[in-house]
């Protein structure tokens, strides 16, 4: 009786529990630009979703050469459907969306190429099991040269990926979730019929 009242609760969980999945797009409209001489630069990403649930999203900085100033405006926002300051076309449908400047200033100048890495985290604030999504932004500033210019590398960013492809990848990542905790509660109920 035990065991079937065990394996009851654990089934029940996994109907019962909210399991969100999201949709989070993302782009780096330039990833690298070149800084003049007591010049600074700037990076410019957007983020938006096909979804109408709110996500937050925080940027951090993961890495920058010593001593660079580095300011991210906003760093943290919260993005939906129909919020945000642009748009983006989804299914011939626009879709706010957010935002972000990166600006960069280095201390000295210093010919050479230098990396920054930015990383965005987004989730939504909501009950149940929450999934977040990460990505990476990977920056470059050039010094030396002309001045300031702001090269436009879209089909360049590992970011950038079309809302079909984001489409696939939450369906294929729920279908995965489903499949591991149905395993996982199979062998959990084996262990506790087992040994009970």
């Amino acid at each position: 009786m035990v065991r079937a009242f065990s394996i009851g609760v654990l089934f029940g969980l996994i109907i019962v529990s909210n399991v969100y999945a999201m949709n989070l797009g993302t782009v780096a409209k330039n990833n690298f630009v070149n800084i003049g001489e007591n010049q600074s630069g700037r990076f410019n990403l957007l983020f938006w979703t096909g979804d109408e649930q709110v996500y937050h999203v925080e940027l951090h900085l993961k890495y920058a050469p010593d001593d660079w100033a580095i300011t991210i405006q906003p760093e943290n926002f919260n993005i939906s459907r129909s919020a945000g300051e642009e748009a983006v076309v989804i299914d011939n449908n626009y879709v706010g969306a957010t935002p972000v400047v990166v600006y960069v200033k280095p201390p000295l100048y210093i010919n050479g190429t230098y990396n920054i890495v930015l990383t965005a985290t987004a989730g939504a604030p909501a009950g149940g099991i929450s999934f977040l999504q990460e990505r990476v932004f990977n920056l470059t500033a050039r010094i030396g040269g002309p001045a300031a210019t702001t090269e436009s590398n879209e089909s360049n960013t590992a970011n950038n990926t079309s809302p079909s492809d984001q489409n696939k990848a939450t369906e294929n990542g729920g279908m995965l979730l489903i499949i591991v905790s149905v395993i996982l509660i199979l062998v959990i109920a084996f262990l506790i019929y087992r040994y009970a």
